[in-house]
């Protein structure tokens, strides 16, 4: 299955919490002549400026990942769908040549007036290859069903992950943003004391969520792969068992042929 850009949208939304602090990472130790009311006013400033950029990065984040994942829903839908009208039309082209090799064979017979037991021998021997060609049909949809199964629900169980793992940066992060939004009342030092303590729980929050966004994307990977070699080596035991069946039934045939 191609690979999906979930993890992509995850990492990209904890990158873009890089920059949120350039308005307030230096500020001096000693205040330029200023009232105490003026720089508590600009610091509470700076705070709301950050809250509204980082709310609105939210949105945009969250707008993006809800389109990338219909995006993706509906590149998986027309993939399977395509297979899908592949698959069908091999099968209808097989049946239609079958089914003129077929009237091919009967006007040759036709010609040589089989005996009974030859015509009754025909018949078993269609019998069993329509039997095994429903039955090898069988498996190999069995087989794709089971695939995409196992697949959406790798696919949700991922989703769920990172979906977690946004809701946990949020929640560190909001956490962080209420002790730092206090520090306006303090000194220069305080503020910078604060400013640093808010970033490094901000960068923590990151990584904390990066790593959840990889764990996520290995544990798919770790679950969709078993579930394509299960497809392949299905299929491939259906086509075995298809072809057993098929010399099968032409063995019998041509046994009957040479008892009549």
């Amino acid at each position: 299955m191609k690979k999906i850009v979930t993890s992509a949208v995850g990492l990209s939304m904890a990158a873009s919490l890089a920059m949120p602090f350039a308005a307030f990472a230096d500020e001096p130790a000693v205040q330029p002549v200023a009232t105490s009311t003026a720089v508590s006013q600009a610091c509470t400033d700076r705070t709301m400026n950050w809250e509204m950029n980082y709310d609105q990065r939210q949105v945009d984040l969250a707008d993006k990942l809800s389109k990338d994942r219909a995006d993706q829903d509906s590149r998986i839908a027309q993939r399977r769908s395509d297979a899908d009208a592949n698959l069908l039309k091999k099968r209808g082209d097989a049946d239609a040549a079958r089914a003129t090799a077929r009237e091919k064979q009967d006007e040759r017979l036709a010609g040589k007036n089989p005996s009974d037991a030859v015509k009754a021998a025909l018949t078993t021997y269609r019998a069993a290859i329509d039997a095994a060609i429903t039955a090898r049909k069988a498996s190999v949809d069995k087989a794709d069903a089971d695939f995409r199964s196992a697949t959406d629900a790798a696919l949700t169980t991922r989703r769920n992950a990172i979906d977690a793992a946004i809701t946990a940066r949020k929640a560190a992060i909001d956490a962080a943003e209420a002790a730092w939004k206090t520090r306006c009342g303090g000194s220069a030092a305080d503020r910078q004391a604060a400013n640093k303590a808010f970033r490094d729980a901000v960068s923590a929050a990151r990584s904390t969520f990066y790593t959840s966004v990889s764990d996520a994307e290995k544990a798919y990977q770790s679950a969709t792969g078993p579930a394509r070699d299960a497809r392949k080596a299905a299929i491939q035991s259906a086509m075995t068992t298809f072809q057993s069946a098929v010399k099968a039934a032409q063995d019998a045939l041509k046994a009957a042929k040479s008892a009549s």
